[in-house]
């Protein structure tokens, strides 16, 4: 099998032939997007451990929609033949039910990131004044992340009219409160269309007469670094989803943008629905409504985090449970 793939997935090839147990680490949802190739490329490799009898766990993640009754079959296929489904969001359980995957197998848990808590290596205030504008804590701070979803997905014609709202909204914010705002690199690659500082840049210059308050981080960010500097952010605007869960795992207030189901359910199952807008509807007036909403109520919504976000961090330990104890059960039993 390993001789007769395709040389550039060789070494992938090799590795699931000679892996014990293969666990599915989340990267992006598992749905119809572009030409396919992707989700083929997912489908070929999950196939390979599956054929090659090698117990399969997927961790949580979303599923759906499929576009083509092909993948709904072939993905009920893999996915029925898998040791364990872990989905991230309501909407992903029911959708592999619904695709007629088996609900023995399927679990509702959060997303991993939630359980993600490593301190950085540097002071995160010490980094932020050497790296960008000297935080003010006298001054109302708002962290932003942002998509090119235009880029990902060119059924968006809208990605201009997202972008000016999200200045609009941040020209409000700063006029209104003294504040100032932050644009952070949730990522940046490998392609343009996933480097978030083109987006940020381009908001950030729908708004010169205000370059004091705005500042655009343009390098790499390690992930322990992100989090622990959306803490020290007073409010956030998160497009990425786990820009928002790490902002949210700092009990910091946020107005998610949703553009995939994953957002919803993510804010579903933290309970701040009324903080969602669909970036297929995202309007101005709106957004200035939920901005100075989220002002109003920060403490309140901080309070609601610091006691739900363990919850869920608590259920996150459940995954490895999930995994070791069927593996004990079905390959080391005795």
């Amino acid at each position: 099998m390993h001789q007769l793939s395709p040389e550039e997935i060789r070494p992938t090839v090799r590795a699931l032939l000679e892996a014990n147990i293969v666990i599915g680490i989340p990267g992006g949802n598992i749905y119809s997007y572009g030409s396919g190739r992707a989700l083929l490329y997912i489908a070929c490799t999950m196939m390979i451990a599956i054929l090659a009898g090698k117990p399969l766990y997927l961790l949580p993640q979303s599923y759906g929609p499929f576009r083509y009754r092909y993948e709904k079959v072939l993905f009920r296929w893999l996915l029925s033949k898998s040791r364990a489904i872990m989905a991230r969001e309501p909407a992903s359980l029911k959708y592999l039910c619904e695709i007629g995957v088996p609900e023995s197998k399927c679990q509702l848990l959060p997303d991993m990131a939630f359980a993600f808590n490593q301190p950085p290596d540097r002071d995160v205030e010490q980094w932020l004044n050497t790296s960008c504008k000297k935080l003010n804590h006298d001054q109302p701070l708002l962290g932003v992340s942002v998509i090119d979803w235009g880029a990902h997905h060119k059924d968006f014609i809208d990605q201009s009219n997202y972008e000016a709202v999200i200045a609009d909204t941040l020209r409000h914010f700063i006029t209104q409160y003294g504040g100032t705002v932050y644009f952070f690199p949730q990522t940046w690659g490998p392609t343009e269309a996933d480097d978030d500082r083109i987006p940020s840049n381009r908001i950030a210059n729908l708004l010169p007469d205000l370059e004091d308050h705005v500042s655009v981080i343009n390098q790499p960010v390690p992930a322990e670094l992100l989090k622990a500097a959306y803490g020290k952010m007073d409010l956030f605007i998160g497009t990425r989803m786990h820009a928002n869960i790490f902002a949210l795992t700092e009990f910091i207030p946020v107005i998610a943008i949703g553009y995939q189901h994953k957002t919803f359910g993510t804010a579903s199952m933290v309970e701040i629905l009324p903080w969602v807008v669909d970036i297929y509807r995202i309007n101005r007036e709106e957004m200035i409504r939920k901005i100075d909403a989220l002002w109003k109520s920060r403490n309140e919504i901080r309070a609601h985090l610091k006691h739900k976000i363990p919850e869920l961090v608590a259920l996150t330990s459940k995954v490895t449970k999930i995994i070791v104890t069927d593996y004990k059960e079905q390959y080391h039993s005795g």
